[in-house]
């Protein structure tokens, strides 16, 4: 879902997008989404090893934290 719900924001933001600094902040977030599904399908991947599991959700964390902030 926040993958989906983050491509329809870019696909969005994209089509109103005026300037060069809209259009890279949108592949700056399009990296971080593609970061954070990967990070997650790792940690799903590794669910059964604690500390690899760990240290992937750690990583879909840092991708959120450019947006939250």
């Amino acid at each position: 879902m926040v993958v989906v719900s983050s491509l329809l924001l870019a696909h969005y933001r994209l089509q109103s997008a005026r300037s060069y600094d809209q259009v890279y902040f949108l592949w700056v977030q399009l990296g971080l989404i593609a970061l954070f599904a990967i990070a997650y399908a790792q940690a799903i991947r590794h669910r059964r090893s604690a500390g690899l599991h760990a240290r992937y959700m750690v990583c879909t964390l840092l991708a959120m934290l450019d947006p939250i902030v």
